[in-house]
């Protein structure tokens, strides 16, 4: 519970009213901010400035191409058992296993990628994983038996999960509420052509008839190995094309790096208006009211990181089975449960 504080110098000017934001435990102050004056904005005002063009659709198309990584790499997999079950000897059961061992290293790893893009960045997580989910996925395709398989099919799993937990939040900090909606929703039809695309694409690399030996590793590499690969690239281009992608704005500014906050909306303002980054009309950007008083975890203040991060699921889980969210809870986990049987489970399944 926070309440509102009207803070004047008597001895400045009226102009330089400060808005405190303080807490009712111990009243600690966890934010003072000025109110928006000549050349300084709250975000959402400086984030609107910056237009919608070019870099927000270059955005959107690499947010949509990491959302079709994972559907690549999760339900991949699902055209490649029919396949490779002689090459692997493998049984029904560990077939069901290799099916669904990538969902198992999502489940276990949101959290971790939340707690870490909260603290770190959501660039520093979504750039690393997407690379070393590509590097598994390569290694993967070179798994000589079944046991190995599940290993790394699962450390991709932990991995392109950074992605898919974090990638929303990605993009919906480079928009206004008011573009917000539609540039998820731009990302989700990329997703769901890709979930098109991807049988064509098997059907296209599985049917071919080359292949070689690997005496060294005692393989034959066939096509279905380098459908593997194939469903990977997308992640891998997309975690090179974040170099050139700056952090969240919102982040930064919430962490309290004002002038990377404000270099980054004027490179926004300059690629979707063509115009000079100095005619960015705020010179100033203020973090907004509601994100100022929102619980945050800073780096600096983490002592021990795996308390941290246990606080943090803690703090974050717990409140969904409240009495008052309980119903909700249950509703939504249930339909959300439904959605990726028929999706997800069917998709697994129509292949074989």
């Amino acid at each position: 519970m926070c309440e509102f504080k009207e803070k004047q110098n008597s001895s400045a000017p009226a102009e330089s009213t400060k808005l405190t934001i303080a807490t009712i435990e111990g009243g600690n102050v966890i934010a003072s901010m000025p109110e928006p004056g000549k050349g300084a904005e709250y975000f959402e005002n400086a984030l609107e400035a910056t237009t919608f063009g070019k870099f927000n659709y270059l955005l959107i198309l690499i947010s949509g191409l990491i959302l079709a990584n994972v559907l690549l790499e999760t339900l991949g997999i699902s055209f490649v058992l029919p396949v490779s079950q002689c090459d692997l000897n493998l049984t029904i059961q560990e077939r069901g296993i290799l099916s669904a061992i990538g969902f198992a290293g999502i489940i276990s790893s949101s959290h971790l990628w939340g707690f870490l893009a909260d603290t770190t960045g959501r660039r520093n997580i979504i750039r690393p994983t997407l690379l070393l989910g590509f590097v598994v996925t390569v290694l993967s395709s070179f798994a000589t038996n079944f046991w190995l398989m599940v290993i790394l099919r699962y450390i991709n799993g932990f991995c392109i999960s950074g992605g898919s937990a974090t990638i929303y939040a990605f993009l919906g900090e480079f928009h206004t509420a008011k573009n917000r909606s539609r540039a998820i929703m731009g990302s989700a039809f990329i997703f769901g052509v890709g979930s098109m695309l991807m049988p064509c694409i098997a059907w296209l690399v599985i049917n071919q008839e080359w292949r070689f030996v690997i005496p060294y590793l005692g393989i034959t590499y066939k096509p279905w190995r380098f459908f593997m690969v194939v469903c990977g690239i997308p992640g891998f281009l997309c975690g090179l094309a974040l170099f050139k992608i700056p952090e969240s704005p919102k982040f930064l500014l919430s962490q309290g790096h004002d002038d990377k906050t404000l270099e980054i909306l004027q490179t926004m303002f300059h690629v979707n208006t063509c115009r000079p980054r100095d005619e960015y009309p705020i010179s100033h950007v203020i973090e907004d009211i509601d994100s100022a008083m929102s619980p945050k975890i800073k780096r600096e203040r983490i002592s021990n990181p795996a308390v941290a991060l246990l606080r943090s699921m803690w703090d974050q889980t717990q409140p969904l089975f409240n009495r008052e969210y309980m119903r909700t809870t249950v509703l939504i986990c249930s339909i959300q449960f439904w959605i990726f049987v028929t999706s997800n489970g069917m998709y697994m399944w129509f292949p074989h």
